[in-house]
């Protein structure tokens, strides 16, 4: 009796973990420093888990995005806080340009 519910707490665990959950584990295993984790961490945390599923499986297929993401985060949240339209408009031409780049790539 207690293999079979040892294996099915397993099962459970590896399908049904949260995409937070998830997203924990490849940004605690990132080059970011621990506070930086935190920081970033918290901000997935008020997101719904299903909203979380795209960028989980964008990170879990390349890790490097997390800090490709949380350095766009630091400059738009620095922009933000000290009301530079100029860098914000910036932030957000190089984006779009970024995703115009991945759109062609995958046509």
């Amino acid at each position: 009796m207690y293999s079979i519910l040892g294996f099915l707490r397993k099962v459970i665990n590896k399908y049904m973990t949260s995409n937070l959950n998830k997203l924990q584990k490849i940004i605690s295993s990132s080059s970011l420093f621990d506070e930086q984790k935190k920081e970033f961490l918290s901000l997935f945390s008020k997101a719904k888990d299903k909203d979380l599923k795209c960028i989980v499986d964008l990170v879990r297929d390349d890790p490097s995005y997390i800090e490709k993401i949380y350095g766009v985060y630091r400059v738009k949240s620095a922009a933000f806080r000290n009301k530079d339209l100029k860098t914000w408009k910036k932030i957000l031409q190089k984006e779009y340009q970024d995703l115009e780049k991945i759109e062609k790539s995958n046509l």
